[in-house]
C-alpha cells in the first residue's frame, strides 16, 4: 500500500440566521425535488441545522441555561456559523431556484450560493491540480519524515 496523493475537498462554514433556514426549510418542503424535499425532513441537513442553530442560538442568548430538554423555536434573529458539504451547498442552491416564492429580502439567494460553488471549485482546482498537490504532498511529506521518523 502506498499514499499516492492528498485530495482537498471544500467544505463550507456559513453564517445563517434563523430566518434564511426557516426560509430554505420552507421553499425545500415544497420543491419539485425529492432530494430538496428531504433536506428539510427529519434527518435532512436543513432540519439538523434548524435544531442546531435553535439550540447555539439559545444557549447565546441565555447562559444560565443547564440542559437543552426542549428545544426553543426558532431564534429568528440571532446569527450561527455552520460547516456545510460541496453537496450540501449544491443543494441548497438548487433549493434557492424557488426563490421567487421568498419574502423579497431573500432575493439573489440563488446567485449568492452559485457564486459560493464558483470560488470554491477555483480553489479546488487550484489545490487538486498537480502542481498544487505536489507542494501539499511535499509538505506532508515532510511533515511525516519529521513526526515519524521515516
Amino acid at each position: 500500500m502506498q499514499l499516492k496523493h492528498f485530495i482537498f475537498a471544500v467544505e463550507f462554514e456559513i453564517a445563517f440566521s434563523g430566518k434564511d433556514l426557516n426560509i430554505l426549510q420552507t421553499l425545500s418542503q415544497h420543491h419539485y425535488d425529492g432530494k430538496c424535499q428531504a433536506a428539510s425532513a427529519q434527518g435532512g441537513f436543513i432540519y439538523g441545522l434548524m435544531n442546531s442553530h435553535n439550540f447555539r442560538a439559545r444557549r447565546q442568548t441565555d447562559s444560565s441555561l443547564g440542559s437543552a430538554a426542549t428545544m426553543p423555536t426558532p431564534y429568528m434573529d440571532e446569527i450561527t456559523d455552520h460547516r456545510l458539504t460541496w453537496d450540501e451547498v449544491d443543494t441548497l442552491a438548487k433549493i434557492a431556484e424557488m426563490e421567487r416564492y421568498a419574502p423579497r429580502e431573500f432575493a439573489g439567494l440563488n446567485f449568492t450560493l452559485m457564486q459560493m460553488l464558483k470560488d470554491a471549485r477555483h480553489i479546488s482546482a487550484a489545490l487538486n491540480n498537480d502542481e498544487g498537490r505536489k507542494a501539499v504532498d511535499d509538505m506532508a511529506l515532510a511533515h511525516f519524515e519529521k513526526h515519524l521518523g521515516t
